[in-house]
């Protein structure tokens, strides 16, 4: 082992073009935060650590406090008295990736080193600017419990859509890949074109576009 991180890290790791390693990690909350005054105790915050190639972490920026900071906190999963969030897991967040100078051409909305972020129980993925923290582009769905958005070449965002519910493939006719216009909003689906053609992974996954224009699936 020539370096570890003394907390709890989880998901992903994505290499920023800067060399720089992009990482969720996650806090643990027991006790009533003045932060997010209407979290119930015990709760995660899922974090984004910045670390340098020797182990050295750079940054660690909270996911809750993003969304407080952007006064979006009514995307959280409310509980019987309408405005707590009694969840111990309220974001579950499972992707992060850095748009890179090579791709950011394609997006005229954002900019090279703004990050995207997968929180999966709000059906959220978000952009944010790591310097003002401000967050530039969310959407909620049409994807469920999705994972492993990506930046493309063609200036749209392809999106893992497990459309998962306690395993059962028949409610939503199993999982896709689907894309997003970042800027009309538009999705359609990439994968699959027939309905006899389908597959289902209610948790995880990951997909890849390959550079003939075929996807790699990993269906779990």
């Amino acid at each position: 082992i020539l370096w570890k991180i003394p907390q709890e890290t989880h998901h992903a790791i994505f290499l920023a073009e800067d060399d720089t390693l992009w990482v969720l990690s996650r806090r643990h909350h027991e006790a009533r935060s003045a932060d997010f005054p209407n979290m119930v105790p015990p709760f995660f915050d899922d974090t984004i650590l910045q670390v340098s190639l020797d182990g050295g972490i750079l940054q660690e920026i909270s996911i809750l406090g993003l969304i407080y900071g952007n006064r979006m906190e009514g995307i959280l999963p409310t509980g019987m008295r309408e405005t707590t969030v009694e969840y111990w897991d309220p974001l579950h967040a499972n992707d992060v990736e850095v748009l890179g100078r090579d791709l950011a051409a394609a997006y005229p909305s954002l900019k090279p080193g703004h990050v995207m972020v997968s929180l999966r129980v709000p059906n959220l993925i978000l952009i944010f600017d790591p310097k003002t923290r401000e967050i530039v582009w969310h959407q909620t769905g049409p994807w469920l419990r999705q994972h492993d958005p990506d930046f493309r070449d063609d200036g749209l965002i392809s999106v893992f859509d497990n459309r998962g519910v306690e395993g059962d493939a028949s409610v939503f006719g199993g999982s896709r890949t689907l894309v997003v216009d970042p800027l009309s909003r538009e999705t359609r689906d990439a994968y699959p074109h027939r309905k006899d053609n389908w597959f289902f992974t209610p948790t995880r996954g990951k997909h890849q576009v390959l550079p003939n224009g075929n996807t790699l699936l990993v269906e779990t």
